[in-house]
């Protein structure tokens, strides 16, 4: 049950955000550098318009329900405002082993 909701309300944010949203940003390759990345708490607020403290407690909520493997990227108006990743799925590794 606590799995449905947490994923419903973040497919609700994403959706709500993508329907809603006035600007569309397409980021270039990664080989050009990739999406834009909000890189202090400042940053965040400013740029993405989002709160920097309510973000680490939905950070902080997934590592308490959530053993892993899970990942969460959050992008909003065309920056990358986070991104988390639950044990064993973590950047660079594969599924495979």
């Amino acid at each position: 049950m606590k799995r449905a909701f947490a994923f419903l309300v973040v497919v609700s944010i994403v959706l709500t955000q993508t329907l809603f949203a006035s600007d569309v940003y397409a980021p270039p390759p990664e080989s050009a550098g990739g999406w834009r990345w909000c890189k202090t708490p400042d940053e965040v607020r400013s740029l993405a318009g989002m709160d920097p403290d309510k973000l680490n407690l939905i950070r902080d909520r997934f590592l308490q329900l959530f053993a892993g493997p899970w990942q969460i990227v959050i992008i909003r108006k065309g920056y990358l405002v986070a991104e988390w990743y639950g044990a064993p799925t973590m950047p660079g590794k594969s599924g495979d082993g």
